[in-house]
């Protein structure tokens, strides 16, 4: 146990309210930035940040690419060590700037805080991520019961973020009055949902499933006719725990939304095993539905619309982000393209101008 450092702790507090309140970043991110700077610190036996020397920061980066990570008992990844070396590198940098350390601390010290150029090469390297197929969803769809609340309630959370894309914060905390059904459309009001960056986003219902889109809709009306639930009851309730016979039970649903996620991403766990697929995490359903957005012929004011359903301002975030191409698609595609039959290139690009026009009128209607 290392000793307890007063004037690192005041530091800290400074540091962590300045990221919140001038930056505005989220609390699951000033844990993490607080996560990082205790990691130093337990390194450094709570050495004072003013005593800091570069060699210190070489030191930590040698032991967090050599010593297993406590928490995983594995090496650490290069994108996780690059993270953690980023995060005190921003710090010390501001700490550079603060009274009382500017003297003792030069900018250029938390230079020392980074990876080798090669090292960052590794850690950025962009890794083939797992998308599920849409027939699989629906085949796991297919296999979940349902002949109980909680399974009717399992199986919609699949079948709505399907059709929605919507992020799992965001599915924790939906009411009812979110969802349209008449339109449908999910308004993802940022004043009463967790949305990413506390902005409202209009999701029009995916048209990519209609199986997803009637499960949603049973599931409403349950909600609605069976459960007596109001506009502003949870979408997706978590389920009463009472004391019964056997111990505590589960007793119903109850009012509040979840405290935190694991329970949601449980129910995408359980069900993508049972039919023996891998585990595919609710953000992996938004790049299903970029990726089918990209494959259909939608011309650029519809691949517009399909994005902004995704909470995405600019189109080129799904197409750079989302759209997944492996290296076997992407084999596929060259040799599609070098086997079809090519067009004159003053009428290619005579129709992409009238395309571009056609876009732009409706992107400003």
């Amino acid at each position: 146990m290392y000793k307890f450092s007063a004037a690192n702790e005041r530091i800290k507090r400074e540091y962590l309210l300045y990221q919140r309140e001038a930056h505005g970043r989220s609390e699951q991110t000033i844990d993490q930035i607080a996560a990082a700077i205790a990691q130093f610190e337990r390194f450094t036996r709570a050495r004072d940040f003013k005593a800091f020397k570069p060699v210190n920061a070489t030191e930590f980066k040698r032991y967090l690419l050599e010593e297993d990570s406590a928490v995983t008992g594995k090496p650490r990844s290069k994108s996780t060590v690059s993270a953690i070396l980023k995060t005190l590198r921003n710090f010390f940098i501001w700490l550079a700037g603060r009274p009382g350390y500017r003297s003792r601390l030069s900018y250029h010290d938390a230079d020392y805080f980074s990876l080798s150029a090669k090292d960052e090469r590794i850690a950025h390297t962009a890794r083939e991520p797992r998308v599920p197929e849409l027939e699989g969803v629906e085949r796991t769809i297919d296999a979940m019961p349902f002949a109980t609340a909680v399974e009717k309630r399992d199986r919609a959370l699949i079948a709505f973020t399907l059709i929605t894309g919507a992020r799992i914060n965001a599915l924790r905390t939906l009411r009812l009055s979110h969802v349209d059904w008449e339109r449908e459309v999910v308004f993802q009001d940022a004043r009463e949902v967790d949305t990413k960056n506390s902005k409202t986003i209009t999701t029009p219902f995916y048209p990519i499933s209609e199986k997803a889109k009637a499960i949603v809709g049973d599931w409403i009306n349950y909600l609605k006719n069976e459960l007596g639930r109001g506009d502003h009851d949870v979408l997706f309730p978590p389920v009463s725990v009472a004391r019964g016979s056997r111990g505590f039970e589960a007793s119903g649903f109850g009012y509040n939304s979840y405290q935190s996620d694991g329970p949601l991403r449980n129910v995408f766990k359980s069900a993508f095993a049972a039919v023996g697929l891998p585990d595919y995490n609710p953000h992996s359903f938004r790049k299903l539905i970029a990726n089918i957005g990209a494959s259909r012929n939608l011309n650029a004011a519809e691949l517009k619309a399909w994005s902004m359903g995704l909470g995405h301002e600019h189109l080129g975030t799904m197409m750079q982000s989302y759209v997944v191409i492996g290296a076997a698609e992407q084999t596929r595609l060259m040799r599609e393209i070098g086997e079809a039959p090519g067009k004159d290139d003053e009428e290619a690009a005579v129709a992409a101008f009238k395309e571009l026009l056609k876009a732009k009128k409706g992107l400003a209607a």
